[in-house]
């Protein structure tokens, strides 16, 4: 397997981004989480899409 296949440093752990992208994506998707438990489906929709919109953006940052 080649090192850019496995997000490897060399030696076997991931590197600093994929570890921050990891904890982003865990941040949000708790968020998201709490949102769609929201009995208003108009606002869990509106609150759902604006955190992955936000990840996104984060992501997009790393």
């Amino acid at each position: 397997m080649s090192k850019s296949a496995d997000h490897s440093d060399g030696e076997g752990w991931p590197s600093e981004r994929e570890v921050e992208a990891r904890r982003v994506v865990h941040e949000y998707s708790m968020w998201a989480m709490a949102a769609g438990m929201l009995p208003l489906a108009a606002v869990d929709l509106a609150l759902v899409g604006a955190a992955q919109l936000r990840m996104l953006a984060r992501l997009s940052a790393l």
